[in-house]
């Protein structure tokens, strides 16, 4: 009887149609998305024309800027540029705010307003005494002029490629700067294009 009760069971196990029992498998939990970067530090290169005098130049530059408020990007540059007309060798100081627009894209377009200083010098007076145009001594032929800036911006949020989830910057601007005193060129034309760092 015994036997014969164990052989039922045996052949109702294997009859065909009877499901198998799922497999488990181990699901590994997702890494939280990082919180999104509000400071950005970058490098860049511009190029423009002094209005008035038909010159122009170029250099370098490199930023900070930090986000507050969801649109709100206070900023401070500095650049370095050579420029015609005359011929004369610059560093610029910019200290300023983007005021971006709300948008739920990866391009942010905005606006820039900022105070501009220059420190303005012949290229043979820089020779004469290089430390004394980077230190800003007008003692050494340095030009010191201030105004105001405006301009629009263009900037595109790189998507998170790497290992490391490094989140990137890629931005560009049109500039136009005032300055009140002479005898310098008073208005300047400019175009930036940056690459940042951002956490």
């Amino acid at each position: 009887m015994t036997l014969a009760l164990l052989g039922l069971l045996l052949a109702v196990t294997d009859a065909p149609g009877t499901p198998a029992a799922p497999e488990v498998q181990s699901v590994e939990p997702l890494e939280p998305e990082p919180p999104p970067p509000v400071w950005e530090i970058y490098v860049g290169m511009l190029g423009g024309m002094r209005v008035d005098e038909r010159g122009g130049g170029g250099g370098v530059m490199v930023g900070v800027n930090r986000k507050f408020l969801g649109f709100l990007r206070p900023e401070l540059m500095i650049a370095s540029s050579l420029e015609s007309q005359p011929f004369d060798y610059l560093i610029l100081i910019r200290v300023g705010a983007w005021f971006e627009l709300p948008l739920q894209s990866r391009w942010k377009p905005y606006l820039w307003a900022a105070f501009a200083h220059n420190h303005e010098s012949g290229v043979e007076d820089v020779k004469r005494d290089p430390l004394g145009h980077l230190l800003g001594l007008s003692a050494t032929g340095v030009h010191h002029r201030s105004g105001g800036e405006l301009g629009l911006g263009l900037a595109y949020e790189v998507p998170r490629l790497t290992p490391w989830k490094i989140a990137s910057r890629l931005g560009a601007r049109l500039t136009f700067t005032q300055f009140m005193s002479d005898p310098y060129p008073p208005r300047y034309l400019d175009l930036t294009f940056t690459a940042g760092l951002c956490f």
